[in-house]
């Protein structure tokens, strides 16, 4: 999207937490913008501590991955939600 209009990000700060993100823009007076996933953001966007972008035409493509020890004794419960996700991801 960003590329075929021409447009690019240049990050100032890169964090992990979503915890610590959205510290980061109630503690910044709204002069920030990130990308979250919906149920890291629910919460506060119902107190209205956050505002929504919406961005016509954006499509998201998330990579999932599932990685687990061969070796180690993996539960049946495991192997079912690893045969769900590989059914439902792909």
């Amino acid at each position: 999207y960003l590329a075929f209009h021409n447009l690019s990000i240049s990050p100032i700060l890169e964090v992990g937490d979503p915890e610590v993100i959205l510290r980061i823009l109630r503690d910044n007076g709204g002069r920030g913008v990130s990308f979250l996933p919906y149920y890291a953001v629910r919460g506060a966007l119902e107190r209205g501590e956050l505002r929504e972008v919406s961005v016509r035409d954006f499509q998201v493509n998330m990579h999932h991955q599932i990685i687990y020890y061969k070796e180690k004794w993996v539960t049946d419960e495991m192997l079912e939600f690893i045969r769900i996700a590989q059914n439902s991801l792909m």
